[in-house]
C-alpha cells in the first residue's frame, strides 16, 4: 500500500512539475517577456523554468502530505513561484507608455517592436526603479513617476536614437 501511495504521489509530481512550468512561462510571456528574451538570448529558458519549479518543491510536498486539492496546490505553488516577479516593471512600463506617450506606443505597438522597446527601456531605467525600490507602493509615487517621465521624454529626444 505504501508502495503504491508512492508511486502514485511520483506520478502526481511530475504531472504537477510539468504543469507548473508551462503555466510559469504562460506567466512570463503575459508580466515579463523583458525575462524571457533575457534567458532565450542565452538559451537557457527551459532551465531557469525547470530550475524555478524546483524551488517549490518543499511547498508541493507538503500540500501534497496535507492532501489538499490538486487545483489549491497549482495556485499555491503558481504563487510561490510568481512571488519575485511581482510587480512586473515591463507591465508598469507598458501602461505607463501607453497612458504618458500613446502615439509612440501605437506607432511600437503597430510596428511589432513594442516589447523590445519596453525591454530597451526598463534596461535604461533600472537604476531609477531601483533608486525608487520599484514596488506596488512606488508605482503610484509622483517623483517616481515623474523621474520616469522625464528620462523617457530624454529617451525620446536623444539624436543616437530613431524612433
Amino acid at each position: 500500500m505504501i508502495l503504491q501511495f508512492t508511486i502514485h504521489n511520483s506520478k502526481f509530481i511530475i504531472e504537477m512539475e510539468q504543469i507548473l512550468i508551462h503555466q510559469l512561462h504562460s506567466y512570463m510571456l503575459q508580466n515579463n517577456p523583458d525575462l524571457l528574451l533575457a534567458l532565450q538570448g542565452t538559451g537557457k529558458i527551459t532551465e531557469y523554468l525547470e530550475q524555478k519549479v524546483q524551488t517549490a518543491y518543499p511547498l508541493l510536498d507538503q500540500l501534497i502530505e496535507q492532501e489538499t486539492a490538486p487545483s489549491f496546490i497549482e495556485e499555491a505553488c503558481m504563487d510561490f513561484l510568481t512571488k519575485d516577479l511581482k510587480p512586473s516593471r515591463f507591465l508598469f512600463l507598458s501602461d505607463f507608455l501607453e497612458t504618458q506617450f500613446s502615439t509612440k506606443y501605437l506607432r511600437w505597438k503597430q510596428q511589432g517592436i513594442l516589447v523590445y522597446e519596453i525591454t530597451n527601456l526598463e534596461a535604461l531605467l533600472i537604476p531609477i526603479f531601483e533608486d525608487f525600490q520599484f514596488s506596488e507602493d512606488s508605482q503610484t509615487d509622483t517623483a517616481f513617476n515623474y523621474v520616469l517621465l522625464k528620462k523617457i521624454q530624454e529617451y525620446f529626444h536623444s539624436t543616437k536614437i530613431i524612433h
